[in-house]
């Protein structure tokens, strides 16, 4: 259900899904989804090697394998090295990461997102609060269900 909601609510907000990249992917179940909705590419970024032959799986049983990458490893390294021009990146990283907004917050002020399109989503608990901002990313929505929450940022006007 919170997936539904956080692609009606990146639809609503006119969000460029273009260029995606699926951070903490897991099964890639968030970049798939962005796929299947028109994004022309997505760049699917995992830790585990085992998940991450799990993403390459799905993606061709989705027939969506030549519009994707898949990185092993991690995204502080990864993101980086990505080409520039991402214009949406989706995150679930483990609620219990203490260090996934502060790395968030790093990962944002790379030069790989668009300044002026870009749109940021983060998946968390929905028993703490988001941070009012990533770098130069200002929280502008945040959708709350059960246990879960996903934050979502848009590029600040004074870029």
């Amino acid at each position: 259900m919170l997936k539904g909601a956080l692609f009606s609510a990146l639809n609503a907000l006119d969000t460029d899904i273009t260029h995606v990249v699926d951070l903490y992917a897991g099964t890639g179940a968030l970049g798939i989804e962005a796929l299947s909705r028109g994004a022309e590419w997505c760049d699917f970024v995992e830790r585990n090697s085992g998940m991450a032959r799990v993403i390459q799986a799905n993606l061709k049983v989705t027939g969506l394998d030549s519009r994707a990458a898949v990185h092993t490893g991690d995204i502080t390294r990864v993101v980086p090295a990505l080409e520039p021009g991402v214009t949406l990146i989706l995150a679930d990283p483990p609620y219990d990461d203490t260090e996934a907004w502060p790395t968030m917050a790093k990962l944002a002020a790379t030069t790989v997102f668009d300044r002026v399109t870009a749109t940021i989503a983060v998946e968390h608990s929905s028993r703490g609060d988001a941070p009012a901002s990533l770098a130069q990313f200002r929280l502008r929505k945040t959708i709350k269900h059960g246990d879960g929450a996903v934050a979502i940022y848009v590029a600040s006007d004074d870029n």
